[in-house]
């Protein structure tokens, strides 16, 4: 579940019965995954077309900048990819825009401390029992505890990726950034794009019909696909006010 202040805030692994990484949704200590401006800012949400890719638009007074949020389709047969993945793609829309990053990890709805650190540059370790998340970036962060906090400027063009990947009593997979996470990326875009394709409804409210369909494929399946439908849920705006979200969530 990702609010409109783009922060992933409920996230259960390996599957959506599972116990959460990420429950702030429920409890403001119960760990979250945000990228959000440091400055004031509105947003604009959309899926992309008949897909359950989530696309959110940050505009400040110094910049627009996009966050387009994932979990890529696995390609098995032609490359070993890990067993869940959520890829975060930030791209420079107009301007610049200073974004802050903060991830902080607290499995088993925050009754589990996990062991944080860094293996090789940008890559970071979250693990716990036999589980074991692999946080892959280029981006400079900064330990505080259990929790990384971090800084990205956007420029026009410009694409940064923030790729989070999970192993359960196996050896964890990292997944490539650049143009391996495009692929991924566009190859997740084309796989829904294929199966709305079956959606034969003509009638006036074929869009509705259509993410209704999405949104209960994604239901249906099993593993992070789970965290890519829509429900509303009331959050606190950036300036103050409240209004009604509509976070990446099977709720």
């Amino acid at each position: 579940m990702i609010s409109r202040e783009g922060s992933l805030d409920w996230l259960c692994l390996p599957d959506f019965s599972s116990a959460s990484v990420f429950a702030r949704l429920l409890d403001q200590r119960g760990g979250h995954f945000s990228i959000k401006p440091r400055s004031r800012f509105t947003t604009r949400r959309r899926y992309l077309p008949t897909t359950a890719v989530l696309e959110t638009t940050f505009e400040t007074d110094s910049g627009a900048a996009r966050l387009t949020d994932l979990c890529p389709i696995v390609d098995s047969l032609s490359a070993l990819e890990p067993m869940r993945e959520i890829l975060r793609v930030i791209e420079g829309i107009d301007g610049r825009v200073d974004l802050g990053i903060e991830f902080a990890p607290r499995p088993d709805y925050s009754r589990t401390k996990p062991a944080v650190g860094r293996i090789a540059d940008g890559v970071w370790t979250c693990g716990w029992s036999n589980q074991l998340l692999l946080l892959n970036g280029s981006l400079g962060f900064i330990q505080d505890g259990e929790a990384l906090h971090g800084v990205v400027s956007t420029a026009r063009g410009k694409r940064e990726y923030l790729s989070l990947s999970y192993t359960e009593g196996d050896i964890g997979t990292i997944a490539p950034l650049g143009s391996a996470a495009d692929t991924r990326c566009e190859r997740t875009i084309a796989w829904w794009r294929d199966w709305s394709k079956a959606c034969q409804f003509e009638g006036p409210e074929r869009g509705t019909v259509l993410r209704s369909a999405i949104t209960l494929q994604v239901a249906s399946s099993t593993g992070p696909k789970l965290e890519c439908s829509q429900a509303s849920v009331k959050r606190s705006a950036s300036d103050g006010g409240s209004r009604t979200a509509p976070p990446m969530s099977a709720a």
